[in-house]
């Protein structure tokens, strides 16, 4: 029959839709009649293999149905051969039945038929019901005799030739090694399969294959290779109509979403898969669906609904059998969702039944995981050592089970769990663990794993107290983080940063900032000596140097005399010279230790340290330096070895610590120390005294910001770096009725995104490795009051939705927590970037851009308003002078056009820094010079730009008069009365010139 042969090419082609519409056309047409009972049965066997290739099980139950009614409806049949028609038949509606999940009825239909086509010579038929009830027992969790069916079915095929046959086959053997966590096997199984079916050109095959292949990488962690055959299997069974393996690569591709994070990708595919899963009828994958379902609710934690869709998964697993590996694998996610909601006695017992389940199907992969649950479960109880020998036994399955990134993530769970209330000699064991696993090939090749276990390496190493090793774990994260973009780990891995810096203050006395934190400045510079001195004394303990010393540079903004240094066998001016010396030729910005081995002669530093006795051997200089800012410098020589052997690593990295820990605390000095400027204003009379400026652009600045001040607006900043953004910041804030609330500054810049999220919204105990306790965030702190964040250009994508939702809602949700609170604070921000740029290239979010348009203010870069380097200057000189006890120095035209002529990229920030340095290397001289000015300011010969006009009279006389005032208000300590008495001016008139001079500290 011409239809029926076209059919035929259309199966073999795994075209069966097309196949099923020529077989169909025969059924209902007239040309059925004409056939005989054997051969209308062989057409109706071949719909219902088409039907059921497609996962049409209603279509194929209907053709089951229909065929099996006329074996029962034939006259004249004996018994025996009507058996033998109906066998074939009863293979294929235990194939229907396998696919609903009704193992035990697939079991019996097939030995039915099997009792019969054993004895014939229809070997095809025989070797497929082997392969079925190799499946039956497979899903039962039977895997011996799976396994025996499955033997005997491939040698029946490979007997007869039968290629696809084996194929399929070798794919079931690839499952069988998968349940058993044999990786290479199943992979190798699964590759014969695959190369069998590409021979015989079976496409219709291939999609299944291809989903098998992904599902074993999968569970093998090679996810990369995994989500490419679950595409492959998408394609194909799309492409042929094939709605079951569609539905299984939707649930497996969205799965595999999950496992990489990507939420709304992966509940779209689910969710489709569930609905294809419930129109077609398969319950094992509608199960499945809502496991996945439940896992996306886990991620979000909502434990919740996660718990009701495991639950609900549950009930339909046990509807199609009971102990099944779909069984195990539910009561294991129900587990964890009941520790989600710490319910532990409740997890506890989820994860024994699902243990037990497990082992009993033979669904091995599930046992580690079963007992990482049970290990939280226990310790939360406070069973510690129960709990400690779930986790080893955790991590010693997925070891077993070579999976070394599993094993190495529940180490990091025992961390999480346990390292809070361990003895002593299991937090001994935990390092142990993570120092092997930080060790492996594979765990290094996931960039966040292994920046992860660095972290909970340094954490366990802190809690030992070898603070040593901790350091050098954290230098060696602080590598890996610089290798990819991880603000969640950066985050953890700086407040780490400080624990650790905060143990070694009670190791370190010198580190700690209380001992700094004196008001008289005498008491001050004693302060300072004697940290200066706890450093030096460790730093040559560590290194066991001969010699060396500890300074401050002068170039430090800091209240005391730049005499501040302590040494041993360094003489104070050569060591005062050193420290000029390398804050002006080797400071690079970094507080990255430094070595000079063996000078060359004649070279400036080695003129220094001639004399030095060890000057010839490895010279090691320290910063005391943040990021931002150099403050001083600790220098070692005559270390015994190399320092910059590995052996020398700890000591390094405690150099470095200590030395910045300690520049933290004389940061923090500085800024908490009372205005010192000779012109200070106890009572200031204007919160926008601290702005100095004569220029219409900025006048008309400053009665913008009065008049915005008094709103709640949205401000944003914007103007280059060193323009005052923060100083109009802080000015808005003092004019505001927040005036006297709290005012908190944060540079998104200078912190990651997850410390960021911490600090801003606060943390809830256990929402990450290291949070021990609740963190109130500070939003909350500031709340009334006002919040400041610079650098808001710099804030990760990331962390860019969550401000734009604070900003819209004014609710917080700290990290870890359910529950949403309201902040009454206002938000001020600033930025020297290109923000409508940043959002036109993908950097910024268009909706936070707008958001942030409340109310912006352009800050004018001082080479726009030149006029002011006027008023800027004496200002600074007072200032500097008063903080340091010294005349305030004069200064020359060419001094003033030298300035006026630089662009000032930094602008006033680095017009202070020149004017410090002008100071300093003017060693008393009572008139700053060009001379005195960096190179980038004075060209190399010496030559200025073209002088501008001569100072007049008046100009003269203005920075004559200023400087006499800042002389004479030094002397009277502030007191504006006495000051008045003692120039012989009036008390309103001396206001008046200071407004006009506007000398202030700030």
């Amino acid at each position: 029959m011409r239809l029926e042969e076209i059919g035929d090419l259309h199966f073999e082609a795994s075209a069966y839709s097309s196949a099923l519409e020529y077989y169909q056309r025969i059924l209902d047409g007239p040309a059925l009649d004409g056939l005989d009972l054997d051969h209308a049965l062989t057409l109706q066997r071949k719909t219902v293999d088409a039907a059921l290739n497609l996962g049409d099980l209603v279509l194929a139950h209907d053709l089951l149905q229909n065929a099996q009614s006329q074996v029962q409806a034939a006259v004249g049949l004996p018994d025996s051969a009507r058996r033998l028609l109906a066998a074939p038949l009863l293979g294929r509606e235990a194939g229907l039945q396998v696919q609903r999940g009704a193992y035990a009825d697939a079991l019996l239909n097939c030995k039915r038929a099997f009792a019969v086509l054993a004895v014939t010579d229809n070997h095809t038929e025989v070797a497929n019901l082997q392969v079925t009830m190799g499946v039956c027992h497979h899903r039962l969790g039977r895997l011996d005799k799976a396994e025996e069916f499955y033997t005997d079915a491939l040698a029946t095929f490979r007997r007869i030739g039968d290629d696809l046959g084996m194929a399929i086959l070798y794919n079931n053997l690839a499952l069988l090694q998968k349940n058993a966590c044999r990786w290479h096997r199943a992979l190798d199984y699964q590759r014969r399969s695959l190369d069998l079916a590409a021979a015989h050109g079976a496409t219709h095959l291939m999609a299944r294959l291809h989903l098998n292949e992904g599902i074993i990488l999968r569970k093998s962690e090679r996810h990369g290779e995994a989500r490419a055959s679950f595409e492959k299997c998408l394609r194909l069974a799309t492409s042929l109509g094939d709605l079951d393996r569609r539905t299984k690569a939707c649930l497996a591709l969205g799965q595999l979403d999950l496992l990489e994070g990507r939420l709304l990708r992966a509940e779209e595919l689910v969710l489709e898969g569930q609905h294809l899963a419930e129109q077609a009828g398969y319950p094992r994958e509608a199960a499945i669906a809502d496991e996945y379902m439940g896992d996306i609710q886990a991620r979000r934690g909502e434990w919740e609904r996660a718990l009701y869709n495991y639950e609900l998964g549950l009930a339909k697993a046990r509807g199609i059998a009971k102990s099944t590996d779909l069984e195990g694998e539910l009561l294991r996610r129900i587990a964890e969702a009941r520790a989600g909601r710490q319910q532990w006695r409740e997890a506890a017992a989820s994860a024994e039944a699902a243990l037990e389940v497990c082992l009993a199907c033979g669904e091995l992969f599930e046992v580690g995981f079963c007992h990482l649950v049970l290990g939280q479960a226990w310790t939360r109880l406070g069973d510690i050592e129960h709990g400690a020998s779930h986790f080893k036994t955790a991590t010693r399955t997925f070891h077993k089970q070579q999976l070394p990134l599993q094993a190495a993530r529940a180490v990091l769970v025992h961390l999480r769990e346990g390292a809070g209330v361990a003895p002593h000699e299991e937090l001994v064991a935990l390092r142990r663990s993570l120092g092997e696993a930080v060790e492996c090939d594979a765990v290094r090749g996931d960039e966040h794993l292994y920046g992860r276990l660095l972290q909970g390496f340094a954490e366990i190493l802190l809690l030992l107290g070898e603070h040593d090793e901790a350091l050098i774990a954290l230098g060696e994260l602080d590598r890996a983080l610089s290798a990819f973009d991880a603000p969640d780990l950066a985050g953890q891995a700086a407040a780490l940063r400080v624990r650790l810096e905060r143990a070694l203050v009670g190791e370190q006395p010198f580190l700690d900032p209380q001992r700094l934190a004196i008001r008289g400045e005498g008491e001050r510079v004693e302060a300072v000596q004697t940290a200066l001195r706890g450093l030096l004394e460790a730093a040559l303990v560590r290194t066991g140097a001969r010699e060396g010393f500890a300074a401050l540079t002068p170039l430090a903004d800091y209240p005391v005399s730049e005499q501040v240094v302590t040494s041993r066998g360094v003489p104070a001016t050569t060591a005062r010279k050193l420290t000029t010396w390398f804050a002006d030729k080797l400071y690079a910005g970094s507080p990255t230790p430094r070595l000079i081995s063996k000078p060359e002669p004649g070279t400036a530093v080695a003129k220094l340290l001639a004399g030095l006795p060890c000057a010839t051997d490895i010279n090691l200089f320290v910063p005391i330096a943040l990021p931002d800012k150099l403050y001083g410098l600790l220098y070692l020589s005559g270390c015994p070895g190399n320092p910059g052997a590995s052996a020398f690593r700890p000591a390094l990295e405690f150099l470095s610590t200590a030395s910045g820990f300690l520049a933290m605390n004389v940061a923090e000095l500085e800024r908490d120390r009372p205005a010192a400027s000779a012109l200070a204003v106890p009572e200031r009379e204007s919160a926008l005294s601290g702005i100095i400026t004569g220029h219409p652009d900025m006048l008309r600045l400053l009665d913008v910001v009065r008049k915005v001040a008094a709103s709640d607006l949205l401000v944003l900043l914007q103007g280059e770096t060193g323009t005052g953004k923060g100083l109009f910041a802080r000015a808005i804030h003092d004019l505001s009725g927040r005036a006297g609330r709290k005012y908190l500054a944060i540079n998104c810049a200078a912190i990651p995104e997850t410390l960021l999220e911490s600090e801003l919204f606060g943390h809830v105990r256990g929402s990450f490795t290291g949070a021990y306790g609740d963190k109130k965030g500070l939003l909350a702190e500031a709340a009334g009051g006002t919040v400041f964040l610079d650098e808001i250009g710099k804030l990760p994508l990331g962390m860019q939705g969550k401000l734009l939702l604070f900003l819209d809602s004014m609710t917080i949700r700290p990290v870890g927590a359910n529950v949403d609170q309201v902040i009454d604070v206002r938000v001020i921000c600033a930025t020297k970037s290109d923000l409508k740029g940043q959002v036109a290239r993908g950097e910024f979010l268009e909706d936070l851009y707008y958001r942030l348009l409340d109310f912006p203010l352009a800050v004018p870069p001082l080479r726009e308003r030149r006029e002011d380097i006027g008023l800027l200057v004496p200002h600074f000189i007072a200032r500097y002078a008063a903080a340091r006890g010294i005349e305030p120095p004069g200064y020359t035209a060419a001094f003033i056009d030298a300035l006026m002529s630089h662009a000032w990229p930094g602008n006033v920030r680095e017009l202070v820094k020149a004017i410090n340095r002008a100071i300093v290397l003017a060693h008393g001289e009572p008139m700053l010079r060009p001379e005195h000015l960096p190179a980038e300011i004075v060209p190399a010969n010496g030559e200025t730009a073209a002088p501008r006009t001569p100072s007049t009279l008046r100009e003269v006389l203005g920075a004559v008069e200023a400087r006499e005032i800042a002389r004479v208000l030094a002397s009277t300590g502030g007191n504006k009365a006495a000051a008045s008495r003692l120039l012989g001016i009036s008390y309103p008139n001396l206001l008046k010139k200071i407004r006009l001079y506007d000398p202030d500290a700030d």
